[in-house]
């Protein structure tokens, strides 16, 4: 059973595969390819890397190269500006860099007939600037075990937090919700502040990060004074808590995205993922965390 979900998300992901191997030129926008396969967006990356075994970047790049050499062993007077344009690169000195990285030497210095080797451990992502991928090795804890969770529709008031993996960011932002609902005489509850990232931590730069610290409000609740509102819908969640350091939380939003959502009956729904904190933003540091990682998700679809 758990082969044939894995082979559900494989099927969807040949789809795009193709798609960039026969159009390398094309548009190859991460938002593009998700809708080929009919994945949100806000979850693609996660997905893909953890089916392909390689992120959207690197198999883009791949892709681009093996047919620019494909096109320079079949012209070999081509010009390599008019080769790298077709393959799919933004321009001569963009190829160069890339095929430089891929097999350790110029294309201009290959005489486009012999072998080319790619150089072993060099061809990694353009973009890596999230926490989790050297935390994810530091963790040799147990799988997290993971629930399903339906959460009702609900109003959120939302502060957003920039550079939220700087020291303090989050309690700064925590405190300024805070001292808001007060204001308005809204109580909090362990469970009900939200962090919500809009972007995959993994491959977005940390200045770029948009994040979320939401707590429910009544209805009557109107955005005012910096902190907005926003509806949210009924969701069904896959929820796993995270308790400890860092690299637990990396390792339980790891197992979620490439052990238990492959092999389930759910996909990502179009929604981010977010993390339910049992624990008051400034009550924690690096080292102790406790919160729920929760991933909306839908019913697999099949044959789409």
């Amino acid at each position: 059973m758990e082969e044939r979900r894995r082979d559900a998300y494989a099927l969807r992901f040949a789809a795009v595969l193709d798609h960039v191997r026969t159009h390398p030129d094309g548009d190859l926008r991460l938002e593009s390819l998700a809708r080929l396969a009919h994945f949100s967006p806000y979850h693609f990356h996660r997905v893909f890397t953890a089916v392909v075994g390689e992120t959207v970047a690197v198999f883009v790049r791949r892709a681009r190269l093996e047919r620019a050499v494909q096109l320079m062993r079949a012209a070999p007077g081509r010009a390599l500006g008019s080769i790298a344009l077709d393959a799919g690169f933004s321009s001569a000195s963009d190829f160069g860099r890339a095929f430089r990285r891929h097999y350790g030497r110029a294309p201009s210095r290959w005489n486009r007939r012999d072998p080319l080797v790619f150089r072993a451990g060099d061809d990694e992502p353009d973009v890596d600037h999230g926490p989790h991928r050297d935390l994810i090795a530091r963790d040799a804890g147990d799988a997290p075990h993971v629930d399903l969770v339906d959460l009702e529709a609900r109003r959120l008031a939302f502060v957003r937090v920039r550079r939220p993996f700087e020291p303090g960011a989050l309690q700064n932002g925590y405190a300024r919700l805070r001292q808001w609902l007060a204001r308005r005489e809204v109580g909090e509850a362990p469970g009900r502040l939200w962090g919500m990232s809009w972007d995959d931590v993994d491959v977005t730069p940390p200045d770029r990060i948009r994040y979320d610290l939401a707590c429910p409000v009544p209805d009557d609740v109107e955005a005012a004074e910096g902190v907005g509102v926003r509806e949210s819908p009924a969701l069904r969640v896959a929820a796993a808590p995270a308790r400890g350091d860092l690299a637990r939380v990396a390792r339980v939003w790891h197992h979620l995205y490439h052990r238990w959502l492959p092999t389930s009956r759910y996909e990502p729904a179009h929604h981010p993922a977010f993390e339910r904190y049992h624990a008051w933003p400034d009550t924690m540091d690096a080292e102790r965390w406790d919160l729920e990682c929760c991933v909306p998700v839908v019913s697999l679809r099949r044959g789409v």
